[in-house]
């Protein structure tokens, strides 16, 4: 069961300052909190199809998800995971259709709507987080292109190894937290990526004695 505890006013949400709405002003957050819907999902839930309309912006309150896209041969394609304090279904809402992807719950989530109405008059209103939300999408992009570049050349054990950062990334405790591992992911990771040295280096022996 899912018990949302979503404050009443964006000001005392804890993700705020990270995420695009933290470039809105005291008045324009009391204007969202007003206008704002909180959902709760299962894992395994879908927050919104690939194909549906447009409705609004998705606020990762709690809780991780994939975002995704069928492609023509009907191939499921992870195209990013998001966690609390990160926003979807913005592209789409400027784009002026529906949703490019289908965003999909991997853990129990609280999501806050923030409908299209009120997106766009932030928008309008609020040339900060006109830039902020430019940013989100110049970075977007970039990611993107990296990806195109990084699946067409990087050898498969060093896409692996991002592909496992990027999982470490999204899942991992807080900093704080009892169960969070005091051994950087990123120093075994790197480890693992460099190229070992083939078996006749590493035992310059082996070769004569038989191995």
């Amino acid at each position: 069961m899912i018990v949302p505890s979503v404050p009443v006013n964006c000001q005392n949400c804890p993700h705020v300052q990270q995420s695009l709405l933290g470039a809105c002003q005291h008045g324009e957050l009391t204007f969202i909190s007003g206008g704002k819907v909180h959902q709760s999902y299962h894992k395994g839930q879908v927050i919104f199809q690939q194909g549906s309309r447009a409705n609004g912006l998705y606020c990762v309150h709690q809780g991780k998800i994939k975002v995704s896209k069928i492609s023509a041969d009907g191939k499921e394609h992870i195209i990013r995971l998001v966690k609390e304090g990160d926003v979807i279904g913005y592209r789409s809402l400027m784009m002026g259709g529906n949703y490019s992807t289908a965003a999909t719950a991997l853990t129990d989530c609280v999501v806050c709507l923030v409908p299209r109405t009120d997106f766009f008059s932030l928008i309008e209103q609020n040339a900060q987080f006109a830039h902020s939300l430019m940013r989100l999408l110049a970075k977007a992009l970039g990611e993107a292109e990296e990806r195109m570049l990084h699946g067409s050349y990087k050898p498969v054990r060093e896409r692996l190894a991002e592909a496992l950062l990027l999982l470490y990334n999204v899942f991992r405790p807080p900093p704080m937290s009892p169960s969070a591992s005091p051994f950087p992911a990123t120093t075994w990771l790197h480890s693992w990526v460099r190229p070992r040295k083939p078996p006749a280096a590493c035992f310059p022996n082996s070769v004569t004695k038989g191995w």
